[in-house]
């Protein structure tokens, strides 16, 4: 699933530009913690439960 798919399925909708930012942001929040150890998160899919997750709160 992508990030767009995870936020509809709990009811969240951002314009195309805030999506893309926080794609960015899981890509590069992916890269930089398989080098320093940042999240628990391992992979791309299990951050973006963390920012669906972050947003419901």
């Amino acid at each position: 699933m992508n990030l767009t798919q995870y936020l509809e399925a709990e009811s969240l909708y951002f314009d195309p530009l805030t999506i893309q930012k926080l794609e960015n942001f899981a890509s590069l929040l992916h890269e930089w913690n398989q080098i320093h150890n940042l999240t628990g998160a391992k992979s791309l899919e299990a951050i973006y439960v963390n920012i669906v997750d972050s947003l419901t709160l």
